[in-house]
Formats: C-alpha cells, sequence, structure tokens
C-alpha cells in the first residue's frame, strides 16, 4: 500500500506557478530589496553632491566651478575679473581695491571668459569689468573639465563640452558626476588652508614658490626655440565687439598682463602684426580702456615662466594696477624700465 501510495505521488505533475505569478514574485522582490537599495543610492548621490558643493567646491574659491556659481549671484559693487590662468595669478583683489574679486580660470580661451560676461553684464551695476587678453585667447580652451561637472545646464557650457569631446552624460548625474575628481578637489581645499605652494586672494591664486634661476632659465629656452603662430577663431573675436557694442553705458578695462620679452620674440611676425592690429581696434571702442603691460621688461625674478608672473610679479603689476585705475589721465613709463620705477612718478597724459 505504502509502495503504491508513494508512486501515485511521483507521478502526480508538479504544477509551476504562472507567468503571472512570477512577474507579482518579482515585484514583491523588487519593492523590498532593490527600491530600498535604489533609494540608499540617491540618498548618497545628493548626499555626496550636497558635501562636494558646499564643504568642497564653495570653500575653495579659487577653483572654477566655485567661480561659476558665484558669477551667478548678485554681488552688488563688484569689479569682475575675468580671465586665464594670467589673471588668476597676476592680479591681486586686496592690493586692487575691496570691490574686486578675481575670476580667473585656468586654461580658458574666451568662449569660457564670454561666459562669465554674459553673467556680469546680466548684474544690475555700474561699475566696470576688468577683461584680460592674451595672445592665444580667442579659442575654445576649456582648461580644467572639473570646473565644469556641475554646471552642465549653465547656458553655453554643455556646446562648449561637446565641442571639446568632453561631454558625457555621466555630468548629469548628481553625486556620480564626482567619480574620479574627489582627490583633485580635496586637494585644491587643503591648499586653500594651507597655501603651502599658492597665496588666495578673494579669487586669486599667487605662486608663492621661490624664484629658481636654473628653472626659469630652462621656460626661457624652450621659448626661444619654438615659434608660435596664432590663429584666433574670428567668431569669437567678433563675439566680444558685440558685447562691448551691445554695452556702451559699461567700461571695460582690458589688460594684457606682463609676458616676458621672449614671448613676443617667439611669435612669427604675421601672428605679431595680427594681434597688434586687434589691439588697436579694441583699444578704440569708445567704452574700452586698454592697459598694456607686455609692452615693458620686466625683471626675471618677477616671471614663473614666459607667461605667468610670481608672487613679486603680481605684487608690483596689481599695485601699478591699481594707480592706473585710480587715476585715468596715467600712463606706464615710456621706458624699459617700468619694473624699477616708482609708481608715485608715473606720468599723466
Amino acid at each position: 500500500m505504502t509502495s503504491s501510495t508513494s508512486s501515485s505521488e511521483a507521478s502526480d505533475p508538479v504544477t509551476l506557478p504562472s507567468r503571472a505569478t512570477q512577474w507579482r514574485h518579482a515585484g514583491r522582490l523588487g519593492l523590498r530589496i532593490l527600491l530600498p537599495l535604489f533609494l540608499i543610492a540617491v540618498v548618497l548621490c545628493l548626499g555626496l553632491d550636497w558635501v562636494v558643493r558646499h564643504q568642497l567646491i564653495e570653500k575653495s574659491p579659487t577653483l572654477g566651478a566655485a567661480k561659476l556659481y558665484r558669477i551667478q549671484e548678485p554681488q552688488p559693487g563688484e569689479v569682475p575679473i575675468i580671465g586665464s590662468s594670467r589673471a588668476l595669478c597676476t592680479f591681486i583683489p586686496d592690493t586692487l581695491g575691496p570691490s574686486y574679486y578675481n575670476y580667473g580660470i585656468n586654461g580658458v580661451g574666451y568662449a569660457v571668459m564670454d561666459i562669465f560676461l554674459r553673467y556680469a553684464l546680466a548684474r544690475p551695476d555700474t561699475t566696470p569689468i576688468v577683461l584680460t587678453l592674451d595672445y592665444e585667447m580667442f579659442f575654445y580652451q576649456m582648461g580644467d573639465l572639473n570646473s565644469y561637472l556641475p554646471h552642465t545646464n549653465l547656458q553655453g557650457i554643455r556646446p562648449l563640452l561637446k565641442r571639446s569631446g568632453y561631454y558625457s552624460f555621466q555630468m548629469e548625474i548628481p553625486g556620480i558626476r564626482y567619480f574620479g575628481c574627489l582627490d583633485a578637489f580635496m586637494k585644491e581645499r587643503l591648499n586653500e588652508r594651507m597655501q603651502l605652494t599658492r597665496a588666495s586672494n578673494r579669487g586669486a591664486s599667487i605662486d608663492i614658490s621661490p624664484f629658481t634661476r636654473s628653472q626659469f632659465d630652462a621656460t626661457v629656452q624652450q621659448r626661444r626655440d619654438s615659434v608660435l603662430e596664432l590663429h584666433p577663431f574670428q567668431a569669437l573675436v567678433d563675439t566680444l565687439f558685440a558685447r562691448l557694442a551691445s554695452n556702451r553705458d559699461r567700461q571695460f578695462v582690458l589688460v594684457v598682463a606682463p609676458y616676458h620679452h621672449t614671448y613676443h620674440e617667439a611669435l612669427d611676425p604675421v601672428s605679431f602684426a595680427g594681434s597688434e592690429r586687434l589691439l588697436a581696434r579694441l583699444a578704440a571702442e569708445p567704452n574700452v580702456r586698454l592697459i598694456r603691460f607686455d609692452t615693458r621688461t620686466w625683471p626675471d625674478e618677477y616671471f614663473l615662466n614666459t607667461t605667468h608672473v610670481n608672487k613679486a610679479g603680481a605684487q608690483y603689476t596689481s599695485q601699478l594696477m591699481r594707480e592706473l585705475l585710480a587715476h585715468p589721465a596715467q600712463t606706464l613709463p615710456p621706458d624699459d624700465t617700468l619694473a624699477s620705477t616708482p609708481l608715485d612718478s608715473l606720468p599723466t597724459k
């Protein structure tokens, strides 16, 4: 009896749950396990995004990402200094005056500078705008990609990223967009606190390492061994002139920060002549004041390399800039002894 019963039970077909039942079970599994994990991941990503912004970026004012946050906010009476690393390391706001802020970013060209200009001009201010001019500025350089990770929604940023081949969908995801670059933000935050190699001052980042003759001579030799040809994008040049023409009520102080004389020597004649014509056109604009620090010979000890000044160069240039801004009729000395000229002996027109 027992044997026949077991045989009968073994021969009974196994009834499997229907596909609908399987989907219901999978749904319950998702609700009980996967959904909580997803929510935890979302919270972690949002939390990481908040920490990076408020504890790293906003507390490191020399970061490009921090400056893009700041330029969007009202800053009544502020005089923005917009430019590349040559602005970043040259102009010290505390020396220039209480209203100045340095928005310079390493490695950027005019395409990025124009984004800052657009936001600065949208503010209800009448203060001047300082824009540093570089010989190589009318290009689409973007510098450090980390500057744009939290700002892909800003007008003009995403197209520039795509044009440069840097854009990825990961940049749109909070928290995830900082994967692989947290150490860079933490390093900059640490430098802001300790200021071992660079001193910060309202957006400016000034090199404070001692001048080393051998290192500087090596950069000079590299410059002498090169020939630099410039082929600026006319669309970017036209954009700058359009900004000047559509904002005649604002004064633009266009400044060429110091270059070592070997930089000019490396420019091919056609590029140099084209740059001079462009600077002359800009100077002729009715709301432009052009200040050129590049036409004078500066001591080697004022330079970090042939295109950037060190702390001594930044201090002297900023002091001189302050005097020139305070006295519109004041001009630079006509000779090549600029760095040895006392500030109170500068000639006037």
